[in-house]
């Protein structure tokens, strides 16, 4: 009856749902708690239609701004040349930040490596929300959301290597999770791993770690020669990864 109360009268129904409510024998401070929550759903656009669940309305003008990238468009998931905006991951920016939390509450360290962790966690949360990865047809890259918009635009060049931040499938040797295997654990993998030859091959061994990529003992193990890459899993990586597969990307067994 208090949804359906709101649903008729908009946040004017919340005071008489309230007094119904209350006597029908519901606890005043039950009742603050239930008002909140009815005010947000009006404030927000949310209605209940006759059949009793909470949807929201979406006026034609707010459709109308919608922009051509964004995570509906997993309608088209099927074909190879659809572009799929990866949806978020936030586990690891409250992995990092609670074990910073943590960190922040034991003697010595809370002056010292406590709020490093914690502003690392802090970190990945903003980039959580500036940043998307996207698979268009062939391509992978990682893209931006405009200030003030929802609009995706590009997040600049690689400050690695330099470059833009996107890659063609089709020059992917490999591509993996770290620690191999959390992919499929409750708390995500750290760190997700490709390798390809689209970059130049005057950068593959750029530094220490590309060159202990390319090193003879790692190929000798069977990787591949080609610009290794790393970055924080802010991403769904098991979405992404069905992508890459789904679209030939390459991967060592």
């Amino acid at each position: 009856h208090l949804c359906k109360g709101l649903a008729a009268e908009g946040i004017r129904g919340v005071r008489r749902c309230r007094s119904t409510y209350i006597r029908a024998g519901g606890g005043r401070r039950r009742m603050r708690l239930v008002g909140v929550v009815l005010w947000f759903a009006a404030a927000r656009g949310f209605h209940v239609p006759r059949s009793g669940h909470l949807s929201r309305t979406t006026s034609s003008r707010q459709r109308s701004r919608s922009p051509p990238l964004k995570m509906a468009a997993f309608s088209n998931m099927n074909s190879k040349s659809s572009t799929v905006v990866v949806p978020r991951d936030y586990r690891l920016s409250l992995l990092v930040t609670a074990i910073g939390a943590g960190l922040d509450t034991v003697p010595y360290a809370q002056l010292t490596i406590g709020p490093l962790v914690t502003l690392i966690g802090i970190l990945f949360f903003v980039q959580t929300i500036k940043l998307r990865f996207v698979v268009e047809g062939n391509t992978f890259k990682i893209q931006q959301v405009a200030t003030g918009t929802t609009e995706l635009m590009s997040s600049g060049e690689n400050v690695i290597i330099g470059g833009k931040n996107q890659w063609r499938l089709d020059k992917f040797v490999n591509y993996d999770t770290f620690p191999e295997g959390w992919i499929d654990q409750p708390q995500g993998p750290v760190l997700i791993y490709f390798k390809e030859t689209q970059t130049p091959k005057d950068t593959w061994t750029s530094n220490g770690v590309s060159k202990r990529a390319n090193s003879p003992e790692a190929i000798k193990n069977g990787a591949k020669l080609g610009q290794p890459h790393f970055f924080p899993a802010l991403c769904d990586a098991k979405i992404l990864f069905s992508e890459f597969e789904k679209r030939g990307a390459k991967k060592l067994p």
